[in-house]
């Protein structure tokens, strides 16, 4: 009898000694994990503060204002261009043309319509697989 409770207990311990390795094992990758990923997450940080310092001197005013002075053309607006908006012709209304130049004759003109709606194009032409 007490070389049954022997051996019960020896396998017990065993038992017991293999299941806390398998744990110690698993602990320690997940430690390993948790420590690549903290590290992943200060680089993408960091990566994000880099990216909105660029974004802010990318969007400074002073700057878009320069580059769209040298590459637009874009000129201050005359009192000639501001109108109300009373003025402005509302939709279906027939309007004439204003400060046409001078080749052109003077017709009236309808307002501006929006171009027609197109149909729709069909799901399998959208390239969308199902």
């Amino acid at each position: 009898m007490i070389r049954r409770s022997a051996v019960f207990w020896t396998v017990l311990l065993i038992a017991v000694a293999t299941g806390l390795y398998v744990l110690k094992n698993r602990v320690h990758d997940l430690e390993d994990r948790l420590q690549r990923l903290n590290r992943e997450i200060i680089a993408e940080q960091e990566a994000i503060h880099v990216l909105k310092a660029e974004w802010a001197y990318l969007n400074q005013p002073a700057r878009l204002d320069d580059l769209a002075r040298r590459h637009l053309g874009l000129v201050p607006e005359s009192a000639k261009q501001v109108i109300d908006l009373a003025d402005l012709p509302r939709p279906g209304e027939v309007t004439t043309v204003v400060d046409a130049p001078a080749k052109s004759p003077k017709k009236p003109t309808e307002a501006i319509k929006p171009p027609a709606a197109r149909p729709p194009i069909p799901v399998a032409q959208r390239g969308v697989q199902r």
